[in-house]
C-alpha cells in the first residue's frame, strides 16, 4: 500500500501542474481572440 502522504501530495501537484497549463492556454487564447478583434476593427475603419 502507497502511502496517503504521498498520494495526497502526487495529487497536489498535478491539481497544481493542470491549474498552470489552463492559466496559461487561456491566457494564450484570449490574447489571439484580442489581436484577432482588433484585427478585424482595423479593416472595419479602413473599409
Amino acid at each position: 500500500m502507497a502511502d496517503p502522504s504521498l498520494f495526497a501530495m502526487g495529487c497536489g501537484v498535478s491539481f497544481i501542474a493542470l491549474a498552470g497549463a489552463y492559466a496559461f492556454l487561456r491566457e494564450r487564447f484570449l490574447e489571439g481572440t484580442r489581436r484577432e478583434a482588433q484585427r478585424i476593427e482595423r479593416e472595419r475603419d479602413d473599409g
